[in-house]
């Protein structure tokens, strides 16, 4: 008899484990697509909204992840190219091959370089050393460092 009992508490229990883990998949299954489902149509609502806010958050976006690399390059004492290498990497993440030619590298570069370098001297060697002749670029970084952006 006692066997009998404990086969039949030993089914329960199998029963009793599958149903709850059949229970735990369906129901993080329907709470996995409700915030997928919400996701989708934040990002289809704010698609609508505005044809060009795709691209302006892209670039808010891409100009951040300049200004923290930046930040973070210009408190050490690594060089201009290695801190160009960053710089292209940080591009290349966001879809951008064209670096030089955003106008949100030169301003991240400045809000970086206010950030991060541990001495005015250092923020301006660095913006000199990046921004070579180019008066537009120099002007960039300098708002980004004034914080006019």
């Amino acid at each position: 008899m006692n066997g009998k009992i404990a086969g039949l508490v030993l089914a329960l229990t199998s029963w009793c484990v599958v149903a709850a883990g059949c229970s735990f998949y369906y129901s993080s299954r329907s709470i996995s697509d409700s915030v997928s489902a919400s996701g989708e149509s934040v990002s289809k609502s704010s698609e609508s909204s505005s044809p060009s806010s795709g691209s302006e958050h892209a670039a808010a976006l891409y100009r951040e992840d300049v200004r923290d690399f930046t930040a973070a390059y210009a408190r050490g004492e690594g060089d201009v190219e290695g801190f160009q290498r960053g710089l292209a990497a940080v591009a290349r993440r966001h879809g951008i091959s064209d670096w030089e030619a955003a106008p949100a590298t030169w301003l991240g570069v400045g809000e970086g370089l206010r950030r991060g370098a541990p001495s005015a001297q250092r923020a301006s060697a660095l913006g000199d050393a990046l921004a070579g002749d180019d008066a537009e670029r120099r002007r960039e970084i300098q708002r980004g460092y004034d914080g006019q952006a």
